[in-house]
């Protein structure tokens, strides 16, 4: 009996995180995809309650970046990058890869519009940088395809017209490598 408890302790706790998961997910695709076209105010809301209802840092971080590309889907960028860089502050306490490659790209794009070229560029650099750690070469030559259109689209930006057609040609050969390894 004393064997039998743990387990299904663990078990049941198990259970309940995947349960948490499901309806996580349930909600923040209804949201992204559905809600936020129809009422915004109701999307952030949602976004929010995500936040506050989830014990996860995942899910949290999740939460905070469904906040932040509601508001870049609305051209408010400041409140974009504040929701990210709160869910970056709560992803670097975690080993998730993902969703720390997920945010450093987003933040890139987001100071790059905002002529924020250092910062783009730093984010950019992270990026990278992480996505070379992902054992999923395949998605990591993705991210790194999807990061050189970033700083190519930086490079135009700054009239640096041939480090742009660089990037751009380094990117399609990384991104069409991995469409044929799919």
């Amino acid at each position: 009996m004393k064997r039998i408890f743990p387990a299904l302790a663990i078990s049941l706790s198990t259970l309940g995180y995947a349960q948490e998961n499901k309806d996580f997910d349930k909600v923040y695709v209804k949201t992204y995809l559905e809600t936020s076209k129809n009422n915004f105010s109701k999307a952030l809301k949602t976004a929010d309650s995500l936040y506050e209802s989830s014990s996860d840092p995942i899910l949290k971080t999740r939460s905070l970046m469904l906040s932040a590309s509601l508001y870049q889907q609305k051209g408010k960028y400041k409140d974009a990058i504040d929701y990210a860089l709160a869910a970056e502050k709560i992803v670097l306490k975690t080993n998730n890869l993902s969703w720390k490659t997920r945010i450093y790209g987003f933040l890139a794009s987001q100071y790059r519009i905002l002529k924020l070229y250092d910062l783009s560029k730093k984010y950019t650099d992270y990026c990278i940088e992480s996505s070379i750690k992902i054992e999923d070469s395949a998605a990591a030559r993705q991210i790194k395809g999807l990061m050189l259109q970033e700083k190519a689209y930086f490079e135009l930006d700054r009239k640096n017209y041939n480090a742009s057609i660089k990037c751009i040609k380094a990117s399609q050969k990384l991104l069409h490598w991995t469409k044929k390894r799919s």
